[in-house]
C-alpha cells in the first residue's frame, strides 16, 4: 500500500522537525555543490521560521505512520506582479 500524504499547518511542537528537514535538504544540496541554503540554518532563519509557524504560514507533510517527510511555507503576501 502506498503511503498517504497528509499536509497540515505546522505547530510550535513541529519547529525542530521543520528545521531538521531544512538542514537535511541544505546538506543534500551542498553534496551536489549547490550552495543555495546554509547548513545548519542560521539563527535569523530559525527565528523567521518560528514566527511563520506561529502565523500559520508553515505546513508539514506526514505519511501514514506520522513521519514528517516535507515542509513548506505559504506566504500571505502577494509575490507576483499583476499585469492584467
Amino acid at each position: 500500500m502506498l503511503d498517504r500524504l497528509t499536509i497540515a499547518p505546522a505547530r510550535a511542537a513541529d519547529f525542530a522537525t521543520v528545521i531538521e528537514i531544512l538542514d537535511e535538504a541544505a546538506a543534500w544540496l551542498l553534496s551536489k555543490n549547490i550552495q543555495q541554503w546554509q547548513d545548519p540554518a542560521p539563527p535569523s532563519l530559525r527565528d523567521a521560521i518560528e514566527r511563520e509557524i506561529e502565523e500559520g504560514q508553515v505546513f508539514i507533510g506526514r505519511v501514514n505512520d506520522g513521519r514528517a517527510v516535507g515542509a513548506f511555507r505559504q506566504s500571505r503576501e502577494k509575490n507576483f506582479v499583476d499585469v492584467g
